[in-house]
């Protein structure tokens, strides 16, 4: 019963923090050919081995598209949004799992992982570009804000940071899939809270800036680093409106922890 509300709650945080963000992506040109994995529609993935498989195929048409040096920012783009899609699905799918199964949770951390797998190869991709940008323009310009204000500076960091928010979230909730106190789960968060951290600074989403310090501040409260969690939680308060769902999940959030902290008056305040 534990892990199922446990899964539930998850399922419901992982809509809050991406259906909007994925739902709000541009439509890009130079949609890939229907064959390619890029362009399967992921929430319609039956199940978790169908998942594995499609992020096999997702990970070789990155690695295929780079060696022929066609790996262009709008396909990068469009695979982060397919990880973003393919962590709410495996959510979903964990809804109907039996993960006291040690297979079954097996299937469901190795499909994270390839997620995860695929985020970082956009990064290292993008930060190789980053790199060579560098070495040919950046040491050889007066100009210099000029080479850091132009989109062929700017797009991927971007990337990098779309690519470092998603696989936050998949460490955050990879961790759930590791027994209580396992130091696997607490090395994920710990790695979920350094990629929203950098998140935090990287992007001027405000959107995504607020769900990067609400998936902290989550991470945070499972390593019951409560007071740091606490001040996540009141920072999103204090910047988003009122009709924000996260305001809403913040103050529920902030009671939780105040409650688990003997701060039972605060706690029914945060309610209120």
């Amino acid at each position: 019963m534990r892990r199922f509300c446990r899964v539930t709650t998850r399922v419901a945080l992982i809509l809050l923090v991406g259906q909007a963000f994925l739902l709000s992506r541009p439509v890009l040109q130079g949609s890939p050919p229907a064959a390619a994995a890029s362009a399967v529609d992921v929430s319609k993935i039956p199940s978790i081995q169908a998942m594995r498989e499609w992020l096999d195929d997702l990970y070789a048409e990155s690695v295929l598209a780079k060696g022929k040096h066609r790996f262009t920012l709008e396909h990068q783009e469009r695979i982060v949004k397919n990880a973003g899609g393919a962590i709410s699905k495996i959510l979903e799918l964990e809804k109907r799992a039996n993960l006291s199964s040690r297979k079954v949770s097996d299937s469901f951390r190795a499909a994270f992982e390839k997620t995860e797998e695929i985020l970082q190869f956009i990064i290292q991709s993008n930060e190789e570009v980053i790199e060579k940008l560098q070495e040919e323009k950046l040491v050889k310009v007066e100009d210099t804000q000029g080479v850091l204000d132009s989109p062929e500076w700017q797009m991927p960091h971007r990337v990098i940071s779309l690519s470092r928010y998603w696989m936050s979230w998949s460490r955050y909730y990879r961790s759930f899939l590791y027994p209580e106190g396992n130091p696997e789960a607490d090395s994920l968060l710990r790695e979920a809270i350094g990629g929203f951290s950098l998140t935090l600074f990287d992007i001027e989403d405000q959107t995504i800036v607020a769900k990067s310090l609400f998936g902290r501040a989550l991470c945070f409260k499972e390593r019951k680093k409560y007071e740091r969690a606490a001040a996540d939680f009141d920072s999103i308060t204090k910047h988003v409106r009122h009709n924000d769902p996260l305001y809403m999940w913040s103050l529920y959030e902030q009671a939780l922890i105040a409650y688990r902290l003997g701060k039972y008056e605060a706690a029914l305040a945060h309610l209120d």
